[in-house]
């Protein structure tokens, strides 16, 4: 759904003009001190996966797949949002 691409009757029919949603992702990680950084960013679109495949034996075998996502600032200039679990209020 992030990449803007439909499931019908079970399969995806992947559409190189497909328009995907603009989406928030949010993320924490542990920072040195042992607290927690919450992390938004507010607007963004993601375009469609690459998968790396290794052809072995006449078996395909898959590798990985990536995805890119490109982050925007909002109308009122916000792009990311940032907290941390140490600081109160």
């Amino acid at each position: 759904h992030i990449t803007g691409q439909k499931i019908v009757d079970g399969v995806i029919a992947w559409k190189q003009d497909a328009i995907p949603p603009y989406i928030a992702l949010g993320f924490t990680g542990t920072k040195e001190d042992g607290n927690v950084r919450h992390v938004w960013l507010v607007k963004g679109r993601f375009s469609i996966p690459s998968t790396d495949w290794k052809t072995k034996e006449d078996k395909p075998e898959a590798q990985k797949e990536s995805i890119e996502g490109t982050f925007v600032q909002r109308s009122d200039k916000v792009f990311k949002i940032t907290g941390d679990s140490s600081v109160k209020g």
